[in-house]
């Protein structure tokens, strides 16, 4: 088992391990720090950047004990839990620009809005698509010109994010 001293020592760890199940809490810790399960499919999401940023210290094992996945996180018959994603996303970028954090994760906060919202995009239903979209491509935009020049030119420079934030929904639907 690693020490890991804060979340700074793993760079991308806010953005790419949301699932609840391969961590341990105390619970102290989390009233301490007022923590709870927002409301929405995706709370682990916020849960865990909120945990990630406020433990002191976070021991990581790589090992692998159980691995069981029945079905996908969004089940066929509550399509409208996708759209959740856009609030807990709007979340998670508070938290961040309270905590001080959004200038030093500008480019990890947008691959990850990228990857989720092109992910969930292609299980929203044919007839929530475009509004998918346009929710998809407004949000990106209000993070986007929050970001530095320095960030914004880097991700200028991204295939993926030039396709969501400068096409139309028939553009981008061709090339999902």
């Amino acid at each position: 088992m690693n020490n890991i001293h804060t979340y700074k020592d793993i760079l991308n760890i806010l953005t790419n391990n949301f699932f609840i199940e391969n961590k341990i809490y105390k619970k102290q810790f989390l009233k301490e720090n007022n923590i709870n399960f927002a409301d929405n499919s995706f709370a682990d999401n916020l849960f865990n950047i909120q945990t990630l940023v406020k433990a002191k210290v976070i021991k990581v094992n790589t090992d692998s004990y159980y691995r069981y996945r029945q079905d996908s996180l969004i089940k066929k018959d509550n399509i409208s839990s996708l759209f959740d994603i856009f609030d807990i996303n709007s979340m998670i970028y508070k938290f961040l620009q309270n905590e001080n954090l959004i200038i030093n994760y500008q480019i990890e906060f947008f691959n990850y809005l990228c990857n989720s919202y092109t992910r969930y995009f292609r299980l929203c239903p044919k007839n929530q698509k475009i509004m998918y979209f346009n929710r998809m491509k407004h949000h990106m935009m209000y993070v986007y010109e929050s970001f530095d020049v320095q960030a914004k030119n880097f991700l200028g420079n991204i295939s993926e994010v030039k396709l969501i934030l400068n096409s139309h929904y028939e553009d981008f639907l061709l090339s999902v």
